[in-house]
């Protein structure tokens, strides 16, 4: 489903989140720190699944009530 959204194939970022495309980030707070992330992507962890890059924009982050049940880390959501 990510693929037909995105129109990217899947990479796998580190052990376990599986992304599509890229970005270059850099933190508002600490110039120094920024790197390369995947734009959307999702770790099915075994407690949750965590989808990335639904709190970028605002759009995204105003569909979240709809997922039912969730929490939010720095970066992800879990499901």
């Amino acid at each position: 489903m990510f693929r037909e959204v995105t129109g990217v194939d899947p990479v796998l970022w580190g052990p376990s989140v599986v992304g599509y495309g890229r970005y270059h980030h850099a933190s508002p707070v600490n110039p120094r720190t920024h790197g390369e992330m995947p734009k959307t992507g999702i770790s099915p962890r075994k407690a949750q699944l965590s989808p990335y890059g639904l709190k970028v924009l605002p759009e995204g982050a105003e569909l979240l009530p709809q997922l039912g049940t969730y929490t939010e880390g720095a970066g992800c959501i879990y499901v």
